[in-house]
This record gives structure tokens, sequence and C-alpha cells, in this order.
């Protein structure tokens, strides 16, 4: 089995997935909605606490356009004060 090498090829539009991690549910929920507003199609559910219960997760699930519009969200999203890191 050979590794992969450079990037893998990613066939746009595409369903992705991102893992948004803070403190708060709730502001996290609210920031989500106001950032993709009242039209946008997506998916976002609870995923768990941390070991100590400090931070929660949550995916979310968009159907992008391009890597630019991918990148685009993980910036945006990455910004949001209610959100400590997005995978």
């Amino acid at each position: 089995m050979e590794p992969l090498r450079g990037s893998p090829e990613i066939e746009y539009p595409t369903i992705w997935s991102y893992t948004l991690i803070g403190w708060r549910e709730k502001d996290m929920r609210a920031a989500v909605h106001e950032y993709m507003g009242d039209d946008a199609a997506y998916k976002l559910t609870f995923s768990h606490f941390s070991r100590k219960g400090t931070y929660i997760s949550l995916h979310l699930e968009i159907e992008v356009e391009s890597e630019a519009e991918r990148n685009a969200t993980y910036v945006d999203l990455k910004a949001m004060p209610a959100i400590r890191l997005v995978m």
C-alpha cells in the first residue's frame, strides 16, 4: 500500500463537516445560526463534553460549492468569539 501524496481530490459541491469546540452550547448555536442565516441548509448536532465538562463540541455539516468557500467558512467560524477551535 502506497502512502497518499499531495492533497486529496475533492469534487464540489460536497457536504463538508466541521467540528466546533467552545464553552457554551447556546452561544455556539446562536453564532452559527447568525452566520448561516435563516434560509441556509445546515445540520448542527451535539458531539460531546470534555472530560472535565469545560468544553463542548458540535458538528456542523454544510454543502460547500468550492475549496475557496470551504476555507472561507473555516476562517469565519474560527473568528467567532463563541467558538474556541474549528477542525
